[in-house]
């Protein structure tokens, strides 16, 4: 996990907040997220990279 600045906001994605099933054919690619909270458009939020390993 990269670090993160003091007082920076940050996503935890875990198996209890995210559980899916990837196929072999994903393994080494990356994944964007967008977390949005109540309120908010999702136009407005950033995606997040998260890079699968290469293999498990």
């Amino acid at each position: 996990m990269k670090s993160h600045q003091k007082g920076e906001g940050f996503v935890l994605l875990n198996e209890s907040i995210i559980n899916m099933d990837i196929k072999s054919s994903m393994m080494g690619k990356s994944l964007f997220f967008k977390a949005v909270t109540y309120g908010r458009s999702i136009d407005d939020a950033k995606a997040l990279e998260f890079k699968l390993p290469d293999k498990i």
